[in-house]
């Protein structure tokens, strides 16, 4: 009888270790702070998919990259990042969507917002800011917290305003020197009714579509032309289907940050400030990038066979675009339209 309680208690204590191993090697566990020595600190792992809609060269892509290395490294690998580019995860519109579930953790995306609130239509109007410099000055002060300030109440935490730069326009039909020689031609546009409205203004014949569609359209001459930053025309290869680019500079092209507010607000304190900064430092980073990338893509664009118009009397597009200002005016408010101005 001895013997038998003795195999029984035997077994018992062998399953019961196997059962314990199996749950130590779980996903996502949680270490015992006070095997740190800190009891104040979790050291739970925290896993973060990060999507954007750009390809491996773009300016979104080299930002996340910077904040993914930045995270990781400073929390000590307690955050862990996948990036998925190239519209992986879906185009920008349902990224954004995706922010509020936690079903992604954090977006780069440009011209998208306006679908949450109408008032962040502010930075995608034509010819809002002077320059980069005005862009990015306004965006990193009163301006960008104002915005930034819009999102909680969607679940959305702002972290940061990247930027792909100002928007030119491309196509396969004519130079364009003003806005009589838009008139006329199909041109993609972002999925953005400012945008939609603002070239429509000109003369164009608009096609929204998603920018995961739009490499295709253009060498399938479902559309004429397009409208991004020259560095994003270069790294989306459009000089290949396209013949003349345009320095129209008529849409700022921001590059919003942003995280799960559930997700950020699940991090602890130490966490937190990480993304805070993180997102900071990869801003300026890429902020870097583009200043330096601008005219060695326009030099390369030309030498791969576009045609470009460098110089053009902008008064005449601000001018027809002035009607986009009377009907969104209303819906982004004078406070916000002040800021961006000022």
């Amino acid at each position: 009888m001895r013997k038998i309680l003795n195999s029984i208690m035997l077994s018992a204590v062998v399953v019961l270790g196997l059962v314990a191993c199996g749950n130590g090697g779980s996903e996502n566990t949680s270490t015992n702070a006070n095997n740190s020595g800190d009891s104040n600190v979790s050291q739970d792992i925290y896993n973060v998919r990060f999507a954007h809609v750009g390809n491996t060269e773009s300016y979104f892509h080299k930002l996340a990259e910077k904040w993914k290395e930045l995270v990781e490294e400073n929390s000590e690998g307690r955050i862990e990042v996948d990036i998925y580019p190239g519209g992986q995860l879906g185009h920008d519109r349902q990224l954004v969507e995706s922010l509020p579930t936690n079903n992604i953790q954090v977006v780069i995306t440009g011209g998208t917002l306006p679908i949450l609130d109408t008032r962040f239509s502010v930075v995608d109007m034509p010819y809002i800011f002077t320059d980069t410099e005005d862009a990015r000055s306004k965006l990193g002060g009163d301006l960008g917290n104002a915005l930034f300030d819009l999102l909680p109440d969607h679940k959305i935490k702002g972290l940061a305003w990247g930027e792909n730069g100002f928007k030119n326009v491309t196509n396969s039909v004519r130079p364009i020197h003003s806005p009589d020689d838009l008139k006329g031609l199909k041109i993609r546009v972002a999925e953005n009714q400012v945008h939609i409205d603002s070239m429509e203004a000109l003369g164009v014949n608009v096609v929204p579509m998603p920018f995961t569609e739009l490499f295709t359209a253009l060498e399938q001459k479902v559309v004429d032309g397009q409208e991004n930053p020259v560095g994003l025309i270069h790294s989306s290869k459009f000089q290949e289907v396209q013949s003349y680019l345009s320095l129209t500079e008529h849409f700022y092209n921001t590059g919003a940050l942003l995280m799960s507010l559930d997700f950020y607000e699940g991090l602890p304190d130490d966490l937190q400030k990480v993304v805070d900064e993180a997102s900071l430092v990869a801003r300026d980073y890429q902020y870097e990038i583009i200043d330096h990338d601008i005219e060695e893509s326009l030099k390369k664009l030309e030498e791969e066979g576009m045609e470009i118009v460098r110089e053009i009397n902008k008064e005449p597009f601000i001018e027809l675009t002035q009607s986009v200002y009377e009907k969104y005016g209303d819906q982004i408010g004078e406070e916000l339209l002040e800021l961006a101005r000022q």
